[in-house]
C-alpha cells in the first residue's frame, strides 16, 4: 500500500493533541517526582527521629515502635534489642557458664517488645522477634512460641526460630529439632537457633541429627558449618561417620578448608584419615595448607 508524506496541514491540526499529552506527560512525571522527594525526605526525617529516640532511651523508642504513623517502627525494635559489642559477649558468656543472661535495656524494653510481637506489620514482627532474641526469658520463650504457631510470612518465621534458639532453655533443642521445615526459610531457621543453642551444649546431638541432612543445600551451608564448629568435641565424635560421610561427599568443593577444621576436632584414625586425603587431594592450594597445618598440630599434641 502506497504511503503519502505528513503535509503540514495535517500536522498542524494534531499539534494540539500533541501538546496536551506533552502537558499531562510532564505533570505526570513532575508529580511522581515529588511523591520520591517526599518519601526520602519522610525517610531522613524518621531516621533523625530514630536517632533522637536512640540517645534519649527506652521510652522514647518504645513510643516510636508504637507510633502507627512512624514509617520506621521496625527500626525502634532493632534499637530495644541492639546492644554494644561488651554487653553482647558478656551475654554470650554467661550463656556458655549456664546462667541466663540480662540484657542491659532491661525490663521496659522488654515487656514494650513483647507487645509488638503479634504486629499487624510484617517487617516489625520480624524485627521484633530478632529484638526478642537477645532477651533469655521465659515470657519471651512462650511469646515466640505462640507467635511461630500462628505466623505464615516465611522470613517472620526464619527469625522466630532463630530467636528461640537464643532463648537457651533446656527444652529448645527438642523444639527445635523437631519442628517441621517446610520452607528454606523454616530450615535457615532451625539451624540458626542450633547454632545459637551449641554455645551452651543444648540439645547438640539432636540437632547436629536435625541440620545435617539440610547441608546439600546451597543456602544452607555456611550456616550447617557454622552450627558444627560451635558444637562441643564430644558430640561430634559421636557422630563421627555421618560427619565425615557428609565432608567426603563435598570432595572437589570449596568448602573443604572449613570441613578440615570441623573433622580436626575428632579424635581417632578415621578422622585423620580425611586430613590426608585432603593434603593429597585438595581442591586448592589453601584446603591443602590447611590440611597439613591441622596434620602437624594433631602431631604435636600426641
Amino acid at each position: 500500500m502506497e504511503q503519502h508524506p505528513i503535509t503540514w496541514h495535517e500536522l498542524r491540526r494534531g499539534l494540539p493533541l500533541l501538546l496536551v499529552f506533552m502537558t499531562l506527560f510532564t505533570s505526570c512525571s513532575a508529580q511522581g517526582g515529588n511523591g520520591s522527594d517526599h518519601r526520602r525526605q519522610a525517610y531522613v526525617a524518621a531516621d533523625n527521629k530514630l536517632k533522637e529516640a536512640a540517645a534519649a532511651g527506652v521510652d522514647a523508642l518504645c513510643g516510636l515502635l508504637h507510633d502507627p504513623h512512624f514509617v520506621k517502627r521496625h527500626m525502634a525494635a532493632y534499637e530495644l534489642g541492639s546492644m554494644d559489642l561488651d554487653a553482647a559477649v558478656a551475654m554470650e558468656d554467661a550463656g556458655r557458664a549456664g546462667r541466663r543472661p540480662t540484657h542491659p535495656n532491661g525490663p521496659k524494653a522488654l515487656d514494650c517488645l513483647l507487645r509488638a510481637v503479634n504486629d499487624t506489620s510484617e517487617i516489625v514482627r520480624g524485627f521484633t522477634a530478632t529484638a526478642l532474641g537477645n532477651f533469655p526469658d521465659q515470657r519471651v520463650d512462650a511469646a515466640l512460641k505462640e507467635q511461630l504457631a500462628r505466623e505464615q510470612a516465611p522470613e517472620v518465621r526464619k527469625r522466630l526460630l532463630h530467636a528461640i534458639g537464643n532463648q537457651l532453655e533446656k527444652d529448645n533443642g527438642a523444639f527445635l529439632s523437631n519442628q517441621p521445615a517446610p520452607s528454606l526459610a523454616d530450615s535457615m531457621g532451625i539451624v540458626l537457633g542450633a547454632k545459637e543453642l551449641a554455645v551452651s551444649g543444648i540439645g547438640s546431638a539432636t540437632l547436629v541429627e536435625r541440620c545435617l541432612p539440610m547441608y546439600p543445600s546451597p543456602a544452607l551451608q555456611g550456616m550447617v558449618i557454622d552450627l558444627l564448629a560451635r558444637t562441643d568435641t564430644a558430640t561430634l565424635t559421636s557422630h563421627v561417620d555421618e560427619l565425615l560421610a557428609v565432608a567426603r561427599s563435598q570432595r572437589g568443593r570449596s568448602e573443604q578448608s572449613a570441613w578440615c577444621r570441623v573433622i580436626a576436632r575428632i579424635p581417632g584414625m578415621s578422622a585423620e584419615a580425611y586430613l590426608k586425603d585432603v593434603l593429597a587431594e585438595g581442591l586448592t592450594p589453601k584446603d591443602r595448607e590447611t590440611a597439613r597445618a591441622l596434620l602437624a598440630r594433631r602431631q604435636r599434641e600426641r
